[in-house]
């Protein structure tokens, strides 16, 4: 489910990137730091869900189910711009 996430947020970084200088200076290796580096990581593994039947379940996941973690649009662009 990462993947429409990060493609909305490298269109805004995208989008800036021309507002600059109306030339697209980025590449994957920059995209994928910039992702990486501009995550919340998440250090718990598990959450208590409520099901729509009222009862209250235990989810749990392991250390790498998280890719690196929830991604901040804000954070992205402003590390792009520096």
């Amino acid at each position: 489910m990462v993947t429409p996430h990060d493609s909305g947020v490298l269109a805004l970084v995208l989008q800036k990137d021309l507002l600059t200088d109306n030339e697209i200076d980025i590449n994957q290796t920059l995209a994928e730091n910039l992702l990486e580096s501009s995550t919340l990581p998440i250090t718990w593994y598990s959450a208590a869900v409520r099901e729509p039947s009222g009862s209250i379940v235990t989810y749990t996941w392991g250390p790498n189910a998280t890719g690196s973690g929830l991604i901040q649009a804000d954070k992205v662009i402003e590390n792009f711009l520096g």
